[in-house]
């Protein structure tokens, strides 16, 4: 969101420029008019899940770098702490999927396949077998409270191959 202020302001700050309008005006002119742009999108936001949702990603993030401390990146707080950012703020969601050549090279994550691990062939390879190819439907339920209290449970429908 705040790219899009940024956007409006410095195209409107361009316009304003441009039809000889000083630079302090011009500057708060476009500042006002990327400001009313956005309101009623900023006002229909709830302040509790705005809150809520900040909370979770903070609680994430640091538990990341928890985890990557103790054993991936021992010892290296700053990349644990880039790949923690990343993780947080740069996929949509815990279940997005994220392919080995970004874990390996954005995120700075250890890759091995399977295959080359020693216990492959005596443990996971039929396993492993038996299973992949295959659909899979999952139903799951989301259970929201909002603001007062109350409860929403919402099915939901996926498949997984």
């Amino acid at each position: 969101m705040a790219d899009l202020v940024d956007s409006i302001a410095k195209t409107r700050f361009a316009f304003l420029r441009e039809n000889n309008v000083s630079k302090s005006e011009a500057a708060r002119m476009a500042l006002d008019n990327a400001n009313d742009f956005l309101k009623p999108v900023i006002q229909q936001v709830d302040p509790y899940h705005l809150q809520k949702a900040q909370r979770e990603l903070r609680i994430g993030f640091w538990y990341a770098i928890d985890m990557l401390l103790s054993r991936m990146m021992k010892g290296r707080p700053e990349r644990a702490r880039d790949t923690a950012k990343s993780l947080v703020n740069d996929f949509p969601a815990h279940e997005f999927s994220i392919y080995a050549h970004d874990a390996e090279f954005l995120l700075g994550l250890t890759i091995k396949k399977m295959s080359d691990l020693k216990i492959w062939e005596s443990a996971i390879k039929d396993r492993y077998k038996s299973v992949s190819g295959k659909s899979y439907n999952i139903e799951y339920a989301t259970i929201e409270t909002n603001a007062s209290g109350q409860t929403k449970k919402q099915a939901k429908k996926g498949s997984k191959s």
